[in-house]
């Protein structure tokens, strides 16, 4: 029995020991071999949680053989889109007023955002009535996500910071939803995150965009690369997600801004690969629908077919035609498609949905319907006008300087005029979401072909076409009906508006502007927040009917663009910042280099202050030139924003070290070739661009070392059968990699050799010495030394080397021979290899390859058997002798 009790021990320790071996193995192989998780960014001090499930590792069930990339070559110089303030009309209101108007929409802001952070803290949506958080977006706290840049914006960096640490906490894989709207998540979240980093440069922001993106991208692994309507998230972990057979043209169309962003920051091409295979199919079935240069408000991408019958640019549609012009700044009009897409649908819209309504006050004004398109007989216009449309105004200003067609600034106007108009007709002063109108070109008999043709107001022609269809007395004149009288918070209007004023600089937008958030703050105040309202048809002076929702587009848009109406024309300026969707989202345009701040000179200390100096520094100015302490001086906002971005950048130890100090020279040069400065200079432009772009690459630590290191590369191999030159030339002979990990080959001495004094005055005998004590491997290949120069001929008599010199008088030109190579060498890879161990003991960089694996693993398990095998051997012969011991004795009692 004691046999069989100890051998049924034995599986159970083998068992045991098997599994220990295993383990250890696994946590002994490289992490080439061992899957690795991405590595934790650099959060300054944010607590940061990865999301449970990693999508970048997800094997596609539809692989791409090639990718697509971004397009290269050199941007297009776009004209200047935002208004000279030098040019623009004399101010209609004084200073005072405006920054008040700007204060009473920060409070605004202030007051919802306090009652989010009270009632709905990382919930999608606060309910500004009942005071309760939902979740229509996945719980995935949209409004944080959405607001980030405003609150920077805005300045309001303590609830910026407290915003990044709630979305550092989010995890993309939890959620009580089985699908998410893929189109909502891109614009709301994605949109949000890309913004709020390209304005405050938070690396955790990027690491949960790019988590969020790697996300989003498992919906584009279908059969033809075409998305679906919703992310399932089940099926896209297994690729079994397909397009859908009629989903809206915008849901699936409208994510390459975002996308291509991503692309650009990261350097994957995979995200932009995946939009621009939407592009494509856009691109190539434009001129095929039934009304050719547009796209119907659905398509069937999962046979990639746009055969609808309905169109339209407001809801179902709006951003796929937004995104066109966006798109083509965006890119640096490196891909001309995107142009000749925007030109083609912007006049077919014009010519077949912008119609000119009958009036009362015959206000030029124009608004956009929908078409329904019949193969054998004319088009059917709808004159229909949606709040969603209004958005147009402002892709038609943008186009207009974009695409360098002034004819679209006129019909931007006449839009934007319309949806003013629309706010002031209903007694709230708000505009309802879908409203019904007679088109002038309804009046004659057979109707007009063109929309836009005017009309004189005619009572009996409204009171006639509106009969049956709604109240006369309650629907105000102008009106046929209103399908939906809601008035949701949106922003689309007030863009329109946003964008008249930044191109054109009329004080009358302003003016506008001001109504319209009076009107809204009016109709839709609660005791929390700000709430949308069920009907804006409402007798004068009467209360609204609270639908207690308040989407977070009221703080990404909405709020924001009336902030940026009252603030400064630099303000995220459209010359240096491009916008994406309706959000204004802070996308930086990709052709921009200019625009640096030299963040030393605007909180005025030396490059070398301590961190209480800079502190001290920032409270100083921020105080001397807050909005609030400077009511007359109009330049103070910009400079209370410079002043708070130079402290977010100096006051952080990292950003800190990778601030560049912008020389003076960039900024004398980019000054005097100011293409303002020179309007009769045909190479203003081109120089300006110019001088931006190398100061984009100069100014930046890591740019400029990937420069140097491609210039040092091109210089050292541009003269033929020349060696690599070592730091014998100063200025240039080390590359500014020389302090990277990543070493390179052994290019001269260093530093220190010149610090004490190189080869100075006595180079010949040094020299001499040198090559007596190495073998003579400092000679030249090509056979011999030229002798020095003297003193006078291009080399200081004294110690050390001028620019361009070595000791033995070469020139950069010339083949420059190492000194004792070989002894050298040795030094550097024992000095790689100790910076390796201690790398790989601080988990920095992979430990070792496969071999170093293997090695591991025996001496491991030697260890082991020795542990386990010796002490069970031991101690169970100790055991075994003992009850031999008892046996013999038992057996020697029972003979006796």
């Amino acid at each position: 029995m004691i046999t069989l009790r100890r051998s049924s021990r034995r599986p159970i320790l083998l068992i045991c020991i098997t599994l220990t071996l295993l383990l250890l193995w696994h946590s002994g192989l490289p992490p080439s071999v061992r899957r690795q998780p991405k590595p934790i960014p650099n959060t300054q001090g944010v607590l940061y949680r990865r999301s449970s499930f990693d999508w970048a590792n997800l094997r596609r069930q539809y692989p791409r053989d090639k990718l697509l990339r971004l397009p290269k070559g050199d941007p297009i110089t776009f004209p200047r889109v935002q208004h000279n303030p030098s040019q623009s009309s004399s101010p209609a209101t004084a200073v005072e007023v405006i920054q008040s108007r700007r204060n009473a929409v920060l409070n605004a802001f202030r007051r919802s955002w306090a009652s989010y952070q009270k009632h709905a803290w990382t919930w999608d949506e606060l309910m500004p009535v009942s005071g309760q958080g939902k979740n229509p977006f996945g719980g995935f706290a949209a409004s944080i996500v959405d607001s980030l840049d405003t609150l920077w914006i805005m300045g309001l960096r303590r609830e910026f910071d407290e915003a990044v640490q709630a979305v550092a906490l989010i995890d993309w894989d939890k959620t009580t939803m089985t699908s998410i709207n893929m189109f909502e998540t891109t614009i709301r979240h994605l949109g949000g995150l890309l913004s709020a980093y390209d304005l405050s440069s938070e690396p955790v922001l990027l690491a949960k965009a790019t988590e969020l993106g790697d996300m989003l991208y498992a919906g584009f692994d279908t059969e033809n690369g075409m998305p679906p309507f919703w992310f399932k998230f089940s099926a896209a972990k297994y690729g079994h997600q397909v397009g859908g057979d009629r989903d809206s043209s915008a849901s699936g169309c409208s994510m390459s801004m975002e996308f291509t962003r991503l692309s650009q920051i990261t350097g994957d091409p995979k995200y932009y690969d995946a939009t621009e295979r939407v592009k494509q199919f856009l691109r190539a079935t434009q001129q095929d629908t039934l009304i050719p240069g547009m796209w119907p408000a659905f398509l069937n991408y999962r046979k990639m077919l746009a055969t609808d019958t309905r169109f339209t640019i407001g809801g179902q549609a709006d951003s796929l035609y937004e995104y066109l012009p966006k798109m083509h700044a965006l890119l640096g009009g490196r891909d001309p498609q995107y142009a000749k897409m925007a030109e083609e649908a912007l006049d077919t819209v014009s010519k077949n949905l912008i119609f000119r309504p009958l009036v009362p006050d015959n206000a030029d004004i124009l608004f956009i319907g929908d078409a329904n398109a019949h193969k054998t007989r004319a088009h059917e216009h709808v004159p229909e006008m949606q709040h969603l449309s209004c958005f147009a105004g402002g892709m038609y200003a943008l186009a207009s300087r974009l695409l360098n067609r002034p004819d679209y600034m006129s019909i931007a106007d006449k839009i934007t005029r319309g949806c003013v108009w629309s706010y002031k007709a209903f007694p709230t002063g708000l505009m309802a979401e879908i409203s019904s109108h007679v088109s002038c070109a309804q009046l004659t008999t057979p109707p007009n072909t063109d929309l836009q043709a005017a009309c004189e107001w005619s009572e009996e022609a409204w009171k006639l076409h509106t009969f049956g269809r709604g109240s006369l007395d309650t629907m105000p004149m102008g009106f046929r009906s209103v399908r939906n009288p809601q008035y949701l918070l949106r922003p689309e209007a007030i863009e329109s508006v946003f964008y008249m004023w930044r191109i054109t600089g009329a004080e009358e937008w302003r003016d506008a502007a001001w109504d319209m958030f009076q009107a809204i703050v009016n109709a839709t105040e609660t005791k929390l927040a700000y709430s949308a309202i069920r009907t804006v048809i409402v007798p004068k002076g009467g209360e609204t009917e609270k639908t207690d929702s308040m989407e977070s587009f009221w703080f990404s848009e909405t709020l924001k663009y009336f902030y940026l109406i009252f603030s400064d024309d630099d303000v995220l300026s459209l010359d240096e910042w491009f916008r994406a969707f309706t959000t204004i989202r802070a996308l930086h345009r990709s052709h921009d280099g200019a625009g640096a701040q030299d963040h030393y000179a605007t909180l005025k200390v030396a490059p070398n202050a301590s961190p209480s100096e800079i502190k001290k520094s920032f409270y100083a100015l921020s105080k001397a030139h807050h909005p609030d302490h400077n009511p007359n001086d109009p330049t103070a906002t910009t400079k209370f924003h410079a002043i708070s971005d130079a402290y977010a950048t100096l006051g952080t130890p990292a950003k800190r070290a990778s601030s560049p100090t912008p020389p003076r020279s960039f900024y004398a040069l980019s000054k005097a070739h100011h293409p303002d400065h020179n309007p009769n200079d045909p190479t203003a432009t081109t120089k300006f661009h110019a001088i931006s772009e190398a100061y984009a690459t100069l100014g930046t630590p890591a740019k400029r070392a990937v420069y140097d290191r491609d210039h040092a590369r091109h210089s050292h191999h541009a003269h033929g059968g020349a060696q690599p030159r070592g730091s014998y030339h100063s200025a240039g002979g080390r590359p500014a990699s020389g302090l990277s990990r990543r070493r390179s080959a052994f290019r001269g001495p260093p530093p220190s050799f010149y610090r004490s004094g190189g080869w100075g005055a006595q180079s010949e005998k040094r020299q001499a010495a040198h090559d007596d004590s190495t073998g003579g491997t400092g000679a030249t290949p090509h056979g011999t030394r030229p002798p020095p120069p003297p003193p006078g001929a291009g080399r200081p008599s004294e110690a050390g080397m001028g620019p361009g010199q070595d000791p033995y008088g070469h020139r950069r030109e010339a083949q420059v021979p190492h000194f004792d190579r070989e002894g050298h060498t040795r030094t550097q890879s024992a000095q790689d290899s100790r910076r390796r161990t201690r790398m790989e003991g601080q988990g920095v960089m992979p430990s070792g390859s496969g071999d170093s694996a293997v090695g591991l693993f025996f001496a491991i398990s030697g260890i082991l058997f020795l542990t386990f095998f010796l002490p069970y051997v031991f101690f169970g012969g100790l055991t075994q002798g003992r009850r031999k011991k008892k046996d013999v004795e038992k057996l020697r009692s029972k003979t006796a």
